[in-house]
């Protein structure tokens, strides 16, 4: 059995498989905010991002993207403040 959550948790979006995402990973999240808000679903903040694994052979753009989305995670976890996750 789990405990129950009786307070709020921030939640945090991350969005993944957007390696081919064009111009930039972010725009899934334009072009999707408004329909996860209709649904209810609200998020302490939101990652759009690749997670396919880098190889030597692969181009320089999607080592970028990569590491871009390694960021795009961290990012909402550091700007949440410490009274959010009490």
């Amino acid at each position: 059995m789990y405990p129950e959550v009786k307070e709020s948790v921030p939640i945090v979006l991350v969005v993944t498989g957007l390696e081919d995402q064009e111009p930039e990973m972010e725009e899934w999240w334009r072009n999707n905010e408004k329909s996860i808000s209709d649904l209810g679903m609200n998020f302490a903040g939101h990652a759009c991002i690749t997670a396919v694994t880098v190889h030597e052979g692969d181009t320089e753009e999607l080592k970028q993207r990569r590491e871009q989305s390694y960021h795009a995670v961290c990012k909402p976890y550091r700007t949440l403040s410490p009274a959010e996750w009490d």
